[in-house]
């Protein structure tokens, strides 16, 4: 187990490990998740009403991005995530329902530190 701690999302640093993958390829991804526990603000301003929601960052790659909220997004939408370290740009992959929540993979376009862009 690996801890990264220097990410963070609101007001705490994010607890983070490598997810070990299963064997035999059963999990096909071509980069590490790390497991994270933090908020983020996202947002989808090409909907017809720009969207903005709370989310849990359950796991973040350098590709990609975990993500539970309470309202669903459709696959193909163009969302922008928010920490209080960094702001991203991605496409939503898929969305589940999970519980009383929805289960959303982000393929990330970009990335930017906010020290970069304040």
């Amino acid at each position: 187990m690996i801890h990264l701690p220097f990410i963070k999302f609101g007001h705490e640093k994010a607890n983070i490990t490598v997810l070990k993958s299963p064997a035999r390829g059963a999990d096909r991804r071509k980069e590490p998740r790390f497991s994270t526990h933090g908020l983020a603000k996202v947002s989808a301003p090409c909907l017809p009403a720009p969207h903005a929601f709370i989310a849990s960052v359950l796991d973040v790659s350098r590709s990609g991005m975990h993500l539970k909220l309470r309202e669903p997004l459709e696959p193909g939408t163009w969302v922008q995530i928010e920490t209080n370290t960094i702001v991203a740009t991605g496409e939503v992959r898929h969305c589940r329902k999970d519980g009383e929540q929805y289960s959303l993979g982000v393929l990330l376009d970009e990335v930017a530190d906010k020290k970069h862009t304040a």
